[in-house]
């Protein structure tokens, strides 16, 4: 896990959620994660290695829900609106959102 030392509130919820997401998939060094965002909403952007999307969405979505609504959850102390994007790291297409 990473550990984290006074960085911004941001940078640390990107940590985190890299953490979840590497310890779900078979490939963890093509996870990448990025965010795009205003001063009122964040885009968090997952990127897989294709063979670990399913890993990722879950059955019926329900991992990428649980993703989201962590995401959400934590940029909510934040006073911050948040959305997740997974996206497969070969396309730049959203698979899920």
């Amino acid at each position: 896990m990473t550990a984290i030392v006074d960085e911004n509130p941001i940078d640390e919820i990107v940590a985190t959620l890299e953490d979840v997401v590497r310890l779900l998939v078979d490939y963890p060094d093509d996870v990448a994660i990025s965010v795009v965002g205003t001063t009122e909403t964040s885009i968090f952007s997952i990127k897989v290695n294709p063979a670990d999307l399913g890993k990722v969405i879950g059955k019926g979505g329900s991992i990428a829900e649980s993703l989201r609504t962590l995401v959400i959850s934590a940029c909510g102390r934040l006073k911050l609106r948040a959305m997740l994007e997974i996206l497969d790291s070969k396309k730049t297409e959203k698979v899920a959102g």
